[in-house]
């Protein structure tokens, strides 16, 4: 019997080099087979049975391992996190060969998929906007592993004390696709880019999957907070950085907006959440004129490159709120503080 209980351990873990395993089939007949990824499917017990994946395209083969051997074998692989319940038949993990970064991140490089991340993936692309030396001091290696150094939030709604010390995250190359489709779509963040480009950075991705692994699988991210994703990239959050602008006891528009151009004098990094919408945005830009703001569900299609080197201004769009392909936007100062409810911003540690 192994020393440490199976439900201390990851249940589903990476070898992108391949690994040789010996186990037995269901009917009792030994197995011996190269794995790239091993999955844990029923009870953690001694040979129970679990579930060996060959290639991230197939369904994968059901094998017994004794207890030792699989303990020893998630311990030594990298840990995938679970998808999402609702994509769990459709998906595999495709290793992928991008580089991480393609230059300084910028936050276009940033869009949201499947999961509702979006004050994580929000939070990134401020990050990218105002620190982006943060995002590629923490990321490390690759293509085929990662070490994402973060301090370790609790939980999804819980951030990370301030005197708590970075740890790294190993996180595999590898992102989840459904691979039922003909084209190998991602599934989470960077959805709608084609998985056969290699130009495209991957670090959003990576930021996310670190996350996920994290906080036991990428269905935690749904309604994720921010500020963890914010703290644990070594920023802090101080109480004069909140601007409530919906139902406030004295509006002060001017105060408001001097307050948030110092913000972004300062790289302080922004997101702002929208009255229509429960969803959150990161801002972009900060003038005399107004805001720039961007959907992180904005879709990489068209024109989104133009749209990023010249946002439309929010009246030529007047179904912005549903439509995620007309982003980024240009707001007047009237028109964000009529639209917007809150504002946080986030600052190095002094």
């Amino acid at each position: 019997m192994t020393d440490q209980p199976l439900t201390s351990l990851p249940s589903r873990v990476r070898f992108p080099g391949g690994r040789m395993i010996k186990g037995q089939s269901l009917s009792g007949a030994p197995v011996e087979l190269t794995v790239s990824e091993i999955i844990v499917v029923d009870k953690p017990k001694p040979g129970c049975v679990r579930v060996v994946k060959q290639d991230w395209a197939a369904a994968g083969t059901t094998v017994q391992l004794a207890d030792e051997d699989l303990v020893a074998l998630l311990k030594e692989g990298i840990p995938e996190p679970m998808v999402a319940e609702t994509e769990t038949m459709a998906s595999g993990f495709l290793p992928l060969a991008n580089a991480p970064f393609s230059g300084t991140p910028l936050p276009s490089d940033v869009n949201q998929g499947l999961i509702g991340d979006c004050r994580v993936i929000s939070a990134l692309q401020a990050i990218a906007v105002a620190q982006p030396a943060l995002l590629t001091s923490a990321l490390s290696g690759g293509p085929d592993t990662y070490g994402v150094a973060l301090k370790r939030a609790p939980a999804p709604d819980k951030a990370p004390a301030s005197s708590q010390r970075p740890e790294v995250f190993r996180v595999s190359g590898a992102l989840p696709v459904n691979r039922l489709s003909k084209e190998s779509e991602l599934l989470y963040c960077l959805r709608g880019n084609d998985t056969k480009d290699t130009s495209f950075p991957v670090w959003p991705a990576i930021f996310e999957k670190a996350f996920a692994v994290m906080w036991g699988g990428y269905g935690k991210l749904a309604g994720a907070l921010e500020e963890p994703v914010m703290l644990a990239l070594g920023l802090t959050a101080p109480l004069s950085s909140k601007i409530q602008l919906l139902n406030n006891a004295k509006p002060d528009p001017a105060a408001w907006r001097e307050k948030m151009m110092r913000f972004h004098a300062e790289n302080m990094p922004m997101t702002t959440t929208i009255q229509d919408k429960r969803h959150n945005y990161a801002i972009i830009r900060v003038s005399e004129d107004g805001v720039v703001v961007s959907d992180p569900n904005t879709r990489r299609t068209g024109d989104f490159l133009a749209r990023w080197a010249t946002p439309r201004h929010v009246s030529t769009a007047p179904g912005f709120v549903a439509d995620s392909e007309v982003w980024p936007l240009f707001f007047p100062w009237d028109t964000f503080f009529g639209k917007f409810m809150w504002v946080y911003a986030y600052s190095l540690p002094t």
